[in-house]
Protein backbone atom coordinates (compact mmCIF):
# COMPACT_ATOMS: atom_id res chain seq x y z
CA UNK A 1 0.00 0.00 0.00
CA UNK A 2 1.76 3.31 -1.12
CA UNK A 3 1.24 6.62 -2.09
CA UNK A 4 -3.01 6.87 -2.81
CA UNK A 5 -3.34 3.36 -0.89
CA UNK A 6 -2.83 5.23 2.46
CA UNK A 7 -4.92 8.14 1.56
CA UNK A 8 -7.49 5.76 0.99
CA UNK A 9 -6.88 4.20 4.31
CA UNK A 10 -6.98 7.10 5.82
CA UNK A 11 -9.93 8.19 4.59
CA UNK A 12 -12.24 5.32 5.43
CA UNK A 13 -11.25 5.79 8.98
CA UNK A 14 -12.11 9.29 9.38
CA UNK A 15 -15.65 8.19 7.81
CA UNK A 16 -16.15 5.18 9.83
CA UNK A 17 -15.66 7.75 12.99
CA UNK A 18 -17.40 10.85 11.39
CA UNK A 19 -15.31 13.24 11.76
CA UNK A 20 -15.06 15.15 8.53
CA UNK A 21 -14.33 19.02 9.02
CA UNK A 22 -16.85 21.63 8.73
CA UNK A 23 -16.96 25.44 8.72
CA UNK A 24 -14.46 27.69 7.32
CA UNK A 25 -12.28 25.96 4.83
CA UNK A 26 -8.50 25.77 6.61
CA UNK A 27 -4.93 25.72 4.76
CA UNK A 28 -3.81 22.43 4.29
CA UNK A 29 -0.92 20.70 2.39
CA UNK A 30 -1.01 17.54 1.34
CA UNK A 31 2.81 17.37 0.21
CA UNK A 32 4.57 16.68 3.31
CA UNK A 33 1.95 13.67 3.24
CA UNK A 34 3.10 12.52 -0.01
CA UNK A 35 6.47 12.64 0.51
CA UNK A 36 6.30 10.21 3.43
CA UNK A 37 4.40 8.10 1.21
CA UNK A 38 7.68 7.22 -0.33
CA UNK A 39 10.41 8.67 1.75
CA UNK A 40 10.04 7.79 5.81
CA UNK A 41 10.81 10.87 7.25
CA UNK A 42 10.32 12.94 4.34
CA UNK A 43 7.55 14.81 5.19
CA UNK A 44 8.57 15.80 8.89
CA UNK A 45 11.87 17.30 6.93
CA UNK A 46 9.15 19.08 4.93
CA UNK A 47 7.49 20.75 7.40
CA UNK A 48 10.58 21.10 9.29
CA UNK A 49 10.72 18.50 12.20
CA UNK A 50 14.11 17.26 11.40
CA UNK A 51 14.53 15.48 14.68
CA UNK A 52 11.77 13.17 14.10
CA UNK A 53 12.26 13.07 10.38
CA UNK A 54 15.48 11.64 10.72
CA UNK A 55 14.17 9.37 13.59
CA UNK A 56 11.93 7.90 11.19
CA UNK A 57 13.78 7.84 8.20
CA UNK A 58 16.66 5.77 10.50
CA UNK A 59 14.60 3.62 12.42
CA UNK A 60 12.56 2.29 9.29
CA UNK A 61 16.00 1.91 7.76
CA UNK A 62 16.80 -0.62 10.51
CA UNK A 63 13.95 -2.22 10.32
CA UNK A 64 13.96 -2.71 6.40
CA UNK A 65 17.96 -4.21 7.46
CA UNK A 66 17.32 -6.47 10.31
CA UNK A 67 14.40 -7.99 8.37
CA UNK A 68 16.30 -8.51 5.33
CA UNK A 69 19.04 -10.27 7.45
CA UNK A 70 17.25 -12.87 8.55
CA UNK A 71 15.38 -13.50 5.49
CA UNK A 72 18.81 -14.06 4.02
CA UNK A 73 19.35 -16.75 7.02
CA UNK A 74 16.15 -17.87 6.62
CA UNK A 75 17.28 -19.01 3.16
CA UNK A 76 20.65 -20.23 4.16
CA UNK A 77 18.69 -22.76 7.01
CA UNK A 78 16.41 -23.82 4.06
CA UNK A 79 19.11 -24.55 1.97
CA UNK A 80 20.70 -26.73 4.82
CA UNK A 81 17.58 -28.49 5.76
CA UNK A 82 16.93 -29.46 2.27
CA UNK A 83 20.35 -31.04 2.22
CA UNK A 84 20.21 -33.10 5.59
CA UNK A 85 16.65 -33.74 5.10
CA UNK A 86 17.98 -35.38 1.99
CA UNK A 87 20.65 -37.25 3.18
CA UNK A 88 17.90 -38.92 6.22
CA UNK A 89 15.50 -40.04 2.97
CA UNK A 90 17.99 -41.80 1.30
CA UNK A 91 19.19 -43.42 4.15
CA UNK A 92 15.47 -44.44 4.77
CA UNK A 93 15.58 -45.78 1.48
CA UNK A 94 18.32 -47.25 1.46
CA UNK A 95 17.87 -49.43 5.12
CA UNK A 96 14.25 -49.83 3.92
CA UNK A 97 15.87 -52.07 0.51
CA UNK A 98 18.59 -53.85 2.92
CA UNK A 99 15.11 -54.82 4.59
CA UNK A 100 15.50 -52.19 7.53
CA UNK A 101 18.68 -52.73 8.36
CA UNK A 102 18.90 -50.96 12.01
CA UNK A 103 22.52 -49.59 11.43
CA UNK A 104 21.18 -47.68 8.36
CA UNK A 105 17.74 -46.15 9.80
CA UNK A 106 19.60 -45.12 13.08
CA UNK A 107 22.03 -43.12 10.75
CA UNK A 108 18.62 -42.02 9.03
CA UNK A 109 16.82 -41.10 12.75
CA UNK A 110 20.50 -38.77 12.94
CA UNK A 111 20.11 -36.99 10.01
CA UNK A 112 16.45 -36.42 10.84
CA UNK A 113 17.19 -34.71 14.00
CA UNK A 114 19.36 -32.25 13.12
CA UNK A 115 17.08 -31.64 9.77
CA UNK A 116 14.50 -30.69 11.93
CA UNK A 117 16.51 -28.39 14.14
CA UNK A 118 18.00 -26.45 11.48
CA UNK A 119 14.57 -26.54 10.22
CA UNK A 120 13.29 -24.95 13.03
CA UNK A 121 15.99 -22.34 13.07
CA UNK A 122 14.75 -21.64 9.27
CA UNK A 123 11.44 -20.74 10.79
CA UNK A 124 13.08 -18.57 13.96
CA UNK A 125 14.68 -16.68 10.87
CA UNK A 126 11.66 -16.45 8.41
CA UNK A 127 9.52 -15.40 11.88
CA UNK A 128 12.06 -12.74 12.41
CA UNK A 129 12.10 -10.98 9.46
CA UNK A 130 8.26 -10.64 9.25
CA UNK A 131 8.47 -9.00 12.67
CA UNK A 132 11.28 -6.79 11.18
CA UNK A 133 9.00 -5.82 7.97
CA UNK A 134 5.37 -5.28 10.60
CA UNK A 135 7.98 -2.61 12.17
CA UNK A 136 9.12 -0.86 8.52
CA UNK A 137 5.41 -0.84 7.67
CA UNK A 138 3.99 0.51 10.75
CA UNK A 139 7.00 2.87 11.23
CA UNK A 140 5.77 4.17 7.38
CA UNK A 141 2.39 4.24 8.25
CA UNK A 142 3.16 6.28 11.50
CA UNK A 143 5.43 8.35 9.56
CA UNK A 144 2.93 9.25 6.68
CA UNK A 145 0.20 9.86 9.33
CA UNK A 146 2.42 12.43 11.03
CA UNK A 147 2.74 14.35 8.58
CA UNK A 148 -0.40 14.33 7.31
CA UNK A 149 -1.51 15.54 11.25
CA UNK A 150 1.54 18.44 10.65
CA UNK A 151 0.33 19.13 6.87
CA UNK A 152 -2.86 20.87 9.05
CA UNK A 153 -5.37 17.15 7.63
CA UNK A 154 -7.26 17.41 10.71
CA UNK A 155 -8.69 20.52 12.77
CA UNK A 156 -8.82 21.45 16.09
CA UNK A 157 -9.95 22.70 19.35
CA UNK A 158 -13.48 21.04 18.64
CA UNK A 159 -15.12 19.09 21.96
CA UNK A 160 -14.83 15.62 21.90
CA UNK A 161 -16.56 13.26 23.47
CA UNK A 162 -14.31 11.31 26.41
CA UNK A 163 -16.98 7.96 25.92
CA UNK A 164 -17.02 8.04 22.36
CA UNK A 165 -13.15 8.21 21.89
CA UNK A 166 -12.73 5.16 24.54
CA UNK A 167 -15.41 2.78 22.45
CA UNK A 168 -13.82 3.75 19.09
CA UNK A 169 -9.80 2.99 20.56
CA UNK A 170 -11.54 -0.55 21.70
CA UNK A 171 -11.16 -1.74 18.51
CA UNK A 172 -7.34 -2.74 18.04
CA UNK A 173 -5.00 -2.14 15.37
CA UNK A 174 -6.58 1.21 13.80
CA UNK A 175 -5.71 4.11 16.21
CA UNK A 176 -10.09 5.18 15.68
CA UNK A 177 -10.49 6.98 18.95
CA UNK A 178 -7.14 8.66 18.24
CA UNK A 179 -8.29 9.66 14.32
CA UNK A 180 -11.86 10.54 16.37
CA UNK A 181 -9.74 13.06 18.58
CA UNK A 182 -7.90 14.46 15.40
CA UNK A 183 -4.96 13.32 15.94
CA UNK A 184 -3.64 11.34 12.87
CA UNK A 185 -0.07 10.83 14.30
CA UNK A 186 -0.89 8.89 17.38
CA UNK A 187 -3.47 6.78 15.31
CA UNK A 188 -0.22 5.71 13.30
CA UNK A 189 1.78 5.29 16.14
CA UNK A 190 -1.21 3.18 18.55
CA UNK A 191 -1.31 1.39 14.56
CA UNK A 192 1.98 0.63 14.14
CA UNK A 193 2.77 -0.69 17.79
CA UNK A 194 -0.12 -3.13 18.79
CA UNK A 195 -0.33 -4.24 15.12
CA UNK A 196 3.83 -5.24 15.11
CA UNK A 197 3.56 -6.91 18.77
CA UNK A 198 0.45 -8.65 17.44
CA UNK A 199 2.80 -10.16 14.79
CA UNK A 200 5.67 -10.78 17.52
CA UNK A 201 3.02 -12.94 19.50
CA UNK A 202 1.80 -14.87 16.89
CA UNK A 203 4.90 -15.78 15.06
CA UNK A 204 6.45 -16.60 18.64
CA UNK A 205 3.71 -19.10 19.10
CA UNK A 206 3.82 -20.59 16.01
CA UNK A 207 7.67 -21.52 16.51
CA UNK A 208 6.21 -22.66 20.22
CA UNK A 209 4.09 -24.91 18.29
CA UNK A 210 6.95 -26.35 16.60
CA UNK A 211 9.18 -26.72 19.12
CA UNK A 212 6.24 -28.71 21.33
CA UNK A 213 5.61 -31.00 17.94
CA UNK A 214 9.31 -31.76 18.25
CA UNK A 215 9.66 -32.49 21.70
CA UNK A 216 6.70 -35.02 21.63
CA UNK A 217 7.66 -36.58 18.51
CA UNK A 218 11.04 -37.27 20.27
CA UNK A 219 9.47 -38.56 22.98
CA UNK A 220 7.07 -41.24 21.35
CA UNK A 221 8.86 -44.64 21.82
CA UNK A 222 7.81 -45.58 18.35
CA UNK A 223 10.14 -42.12 16.89
CA UNK A 224 13.15 -43.27 14.81
CA UNK A 225 14.43 -39.77 16.86
CA UNK A 226 13.98 -41.55 20.13
CA UNK A 227 16.67 -43.31 20.25
CA UNK A 228 18.84 -39.60 19.91
CA UNK A 229 16.18 -38.52 23.07
CA UNK A 230 18.44 -38.74 26.18
CA UNK A 231 21.20 -36.21 23.67
CA UNK A 232 18.61 -33.92 21.84
CA UNK A 233 15.35 -33.79 24.02
CA UNK A 234 16.84 -30.57 26.85
CA UNK A 235 17.30 -28.67 23.25
CA UNK A 236 13.37 -28.48 22.27
CA UNK A 237 12.94 -28.15 25.81
CA UNK A 238 14.89 -24.96 25.98
CA UNK A 239 13.21 -23.53 22.77
CA UNK A 240 10.16 -24.49 23.72
CA UNK A 241 10.87 -22.64 26.92
CA UNK A 242 12.37 -19.69 25.35
CA UNK A 243 9.85 -18.87 22.80
CA UNK A 244 6.89 -19.47 25.34
CA UNK A 245 9.09 -16.98 27.24
CA UNK A 246 8.85 -14.44 24.64
CA UNK A 247 5.17 -15.04 23.43
CA UNK A 248 4.41 -14.50 27.13
CA UNK A 249 6.34 -11.03 27.20
CA UNK A 250 4.90 -9.83 24.05
CA UNK A 251 1.24 -10.67 24.90
CA UNK A 252 1.57 -8.50 27.92
CA UNK A 253 3.49 -5.81 26.31
CA UNK A 254 0.27 -5.74 23.66
CA UNK A 255 -2.43 -5.60 26.22
CA UNK A 256 -0.47 -2.49 27.67
CA UNK A 257 -0.20 -1.14 24.48
CA UNK A 258 -3.31 -1.50 23.89
CA UNK A 259 -4.88 -0.20 27.40
CA UNK A 260 -2.80 2.70 26.62
CA UNK A 261 -4.69 3.58 23.31
CA UNK A 262 -7.65 3.33 25.04
CA UNK A 263 -6.55 5.71 28.26
CA UNK A 264 -4.66 8.08 25.92
CA UNK A 265 -7.79 8.56 23.51
CA UNK A 266 -9.98 9.37 26.58
CA UNK A 267 -7.46 11.98 28.34
CA UNK A 268 -7.24 13.67 24.63
CA UNK A 269 -10.49 13.74 24.35
CA UNK A 270 -10.83 15.70 27.80
CA UNK A 271 -8.40 17.88 26.35
CA UNK A 272 -10.14 18.47 23.34
CA UNK A 273 -10.68 22.26 23.90
CA UNK A 274 -7.81 22.88 24.95
CA UNK A 275 -5.61 24.94 22.23
CA UNK A 276 -2.35 23.43 22.45
CA UNK A 277 -2.51 20.01 23.70
CA UNK A 278 0.55 17.80 25.86
CA UNK A 279 3.41 17.38 23.21
CA UNK A 280 6.67 16.29 24.87
CA UNK A 281 9.90 16.25 22.83
CA UNK A 282 12.98 17.97 21.31
CA UNK A 283 12.81 19.85 18.13
CA UNK A 284 15.42 21.25 15.97
CA UNK A 285 15.08 24.53 13.67
CA UNK A 286 16.64 26.29 10.86
CA UNK A 287 16.44 30.13 9.89
CA UNK A 288 17.93 33.08 9.04
CA UNK A 289 18.54 35.88 11.71
CA UNK A 290 19.87 39.17 10.25
CA UNK A 291 21.96 38.49 7.79
CA UNK A 292 23.42 34.88 9.07
CA UNK A 293 21.87 31.47 9.79
CA UNK A 294 20.28 30.32 12.77
CA UNK A 295 19.95 26.83 14.01
CA UNK A 296 17.82 26.47 17.80
CA UNK A 297 17.02 23.08 19.57
CA UNK A 298 13.93 23.44 21.98
CA UNK A 299 12.23 21.07 24.42
CA UNK A 300 8.41 21.12 24.69
CA UNK A 301 6.68 20.12 27.72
Amino acid sequence: MRGLGWKIFFAAQLIVCGVWAEGAPRDISYTGAAISAFIPGGGQFYHGRYISGGAFFATELTAVGYAVYWRNEYNRHSVETSRVRGIADSLRLLGAAAGGDSAIMYQAGFFSVFADRSGFEADRARYTSYMGFAWAAGIHLYSFMSALELGGFTPRGAEKSPAKAGFLSAVPFLGLGQIYNERPGKAGMIAMTQSSLAVMSYTNHRLMTKASANYNRMRDPESEQHAYSAEHLSYWRSQYDRVFSQRNTFLWISLFAYLYGIFDAVVDAHLSDYDERIRVGPDLALGVYGSGAMIALSFNF
